[in-house]
């Protein structure tokens, strides 16, 4: 199905669900920081609601999830969280949720489903960023413009938010070498030239910051993230990916110097 098929899909059903409840639907992701591709992309929502969506409204929404949404998504399938209005307004540094879905969640949604919308709520650290994305980049999907429904996040708690995914980089770069290595080098086009950037973009900007040696390291993550069968790891040692998570971590954490926090 056509990504522009799937959004009008999505925006009808959510409507149709949340009713007078729903205030807007706005994507963020590689669809709107450029690389977005069906073949190997995710597809990244965030719903906003006027009031804590019930049990009940819960489990409708997952039911078009899964029944209608997923069969159609991108191959990475779709993450999106859903947060009130006052939660919106209470968001600087870990922002509250009150639903939250991800490919990584359908597992455990299918073997207990009420257990998990009721149990799904709480505190992303990876909201303000996601939010500092929508309001400057964000797509409109359903209501009124992004900088008029979404908060400003100041760039100090934008980078708490993604220093929360740099702290484990060293591991990441072992589990998901990919994403981590090219999420290293968008952070780095943050603190240097404060652009926000999605992953491939910031992989080919780090294509110009490093030497040669880097520059295939990340040039062929650039295309093991585009859909590349073969994986990092099987290009790469692991010598060589700790080496540039190395580097990336110490050209971010000079970069930052005593303006921005960093997380050890």
């Amino acid at each position: 199905m056509p990504t522009p098929t799937l959004l009008q899909q999505i925006k009808n059903d959510t409507k149709k669900i949340l009713r007078h409840k729903l205030v807007g639907i706005y994507l963020h992701g590689s669809f709107v920081l450029g690389g977005y591709n069906p073949d190997f992309s995710d597809l990244d929502f965030l719903i906003v609601v006027k009031y804590n969506l019930t049990k009940t409204e819960k489990l409708a929404l997952m039911a078009v999830v899964l029944e209608k949404w997923w069969p159609n998504a991108p191959k990475k399938g779709l993450e999106f969280h859903v947060m009130t209005v006052k939660m919106l307004q209470k968001s600087p540094v870990a922002a509250a949720f009150d639903f939250h879905f991800s490919p990584l969640h359908r597992r455990a949604f299918l073997k207990s489903p009420e257990q998990f919308v009721e149990a799904m709520q709480g505190l992303d650290p990876d909201l303000p960023a996601h939010l500092k994305i929508i309001r400057k980049k964000g797509y409109v999907l359903l209501g009124k413009s992004t900088k008029k429904t979404i908060p400003y996040i100041c760039k100090e708690n934008y980078w708490r938010s993604v220093c929360a995914d740099l702290q484990d980089a060293s591991v990441g770069i072992r589990q998901a070498p990919v994403s981590t290595l090219l999420n290293l080098c968008r952070s780095l086009a943050f603190v240097k030239r404060n652009l926000l950037l999605g992953k491939l973009a910031g992989g080919r900007w780090a294509l110009q910051q490093v030497s040669p040696e880097f520059q295939k390291i990340i040039g062929q993550a650039i295309i093991d993230y585009q859909g590349n069968p073969l994986s990092l790891q099987q290009n790469y040692s692991e010598e060589n990916l700790q080496e540039i998570t190395v580097f990336l971590l110490s050209a971010i954490k000079k970069a930052a110097g005593e303006n921005l926090l960093f997380v050890h």
